[in-house]
């Protein structure tokens, strides 16, 4: 099996059955573009190569997911991350507004300076936010977090939504409320107000497949599962599981041309772009015989810290017995 790839962009093809078993042929094309000045993006130099791994902000498992595995190619919709910093309006600002819009996606976080509570009991309030300089827009500054304080094992607690995060307590947890810190990001509809509050986390980058929601749809591994689906996917898999946008940056599949606006996201506090109208096909050959495999823009990653746009296309194709014929 041979990619002939006439694009500028990075590709790879690689063979998988999907959740029924079936042999299948998936072409993912990655295209990385330098994010500056007006609204035409310029083609990178470098490109960045299609990856089968996921990366992590820091150790995998206990950190937050930067970047999906290019090999997850059952998407329903466009994912949109976004890695960036969350700057301040002025300098000596202690809290800022920032968003992201991209097509229908509008998401907006209101980033505090690091807090925390302060008061007595049944009275603490959070406290006045220090300086803000830059913040990383990342899980872990979002509210979560894991609480093992508790006595008993049993009573240990986390946010399944972002096990990563800051601000979470147990029922029966035995950390102070003086000794947490608050959320540095967090729904300006929906402030921390008590330190038992739960709101949602606020995530702009990829979720973990360990996550909830996701964990919600992967489906039951059970005894009957393992008697009589093993190692395929169960019955009960639901397609939502292969979404790895955070809450809100889901959207129908992006066709090029749509308005990408950062606010506060960005050492120019502005940037809007468009992301590029590149059309992707691909096809594989059998004895000659051209089969067009339809291809859709199902990831993009806004990286505002390094001022680049990448973009993952995917097309699958059943290939059950072909797949030594492929060209």
């Amino acid at each position: 099996m041979q990619l002939i790839n006439r694009t500028p962009f990075a590709g790879a093809v690689f063979v998988d059955v999907d959740r029924f078993g079936a042999e299948t042929l998936v072409v993912a094309i990655k295209a990385t573009f330098e994010i500056g000045a007006g609204e035409e993006l310029q083609l990178s130099h470098q490109q960045q190569p299609v990856s089968f791994e996921d990366r992590y902000a820091g150790e995998p498992g206990s950190s937050s997911l930067l970047y999906e595995s290019d090999a997850n190619w059952g998407r329903r919709a466009t994912d949109v991350a976004l890695m960036a910093y969350a700057y301040p309006k002025r300098d000596g600002d202690r809290e800022t507004d920032v968003g992201l819009r991209v097509a229908s996606a509008v998401k907006a976080a209101h980033v505090f300076g690091d807090r925390v509570w302060t008061g007595t009991i049944g009275q603490f309030h959070p406290s006045s936010p220090r300086p803000l300089e830059r913040i990383p827009v990342i899980y872990e500054r979002a509210f979560g977090g894991t609480d093992t304080s508790p006595e008993l094992p049993a009573d240990c607690d986390g946010e399944a939504f972002n096990p990563v995060g800051r601000g979470f307590r147990a029922a029966a947890s035995r950390q102070t409320p003086e000794s947490i810190l608050l959320p540095n990001i967090e729904d300006p509809r929906d402030l921390m107000q008590r330190p038992d509050d739960r709101p949602a986390p606020v995530g702009f980058t990829f979720v973990p497949k360990e996550w909830k929601p996701r964990t919600d749809y992967a489906g039951t591994y059970d005894a009957s599962w393992q008697a009589s689906r093993m190692p395929l996917l169960p019955d009960d898999f639901d397609p939502r599981f292969y979404t790895a946008a955070s809450a809100g940056l889901s959207v129908p599949f992006l066709l090029g041309g749509e308005v990408v606006d950062l606010y506060n996201l960005s050492l120019s506090r502005r940037e809007q772009f468009v992301i590029p109208n590149t059309d992707i096909s691909a096809s594989f050959h059998v004895d000659a015989v051209p089969t067009v495999i339809p291809t859709q823009l199902d990831s993009v990653l806004i990286d505002a810290v390094n001022m680049k746009l990448v973009l993952v296309w995917h097309g699958s194709h059943h290939a059950q017995g072909l797949v030594d014929d492929i060209r």
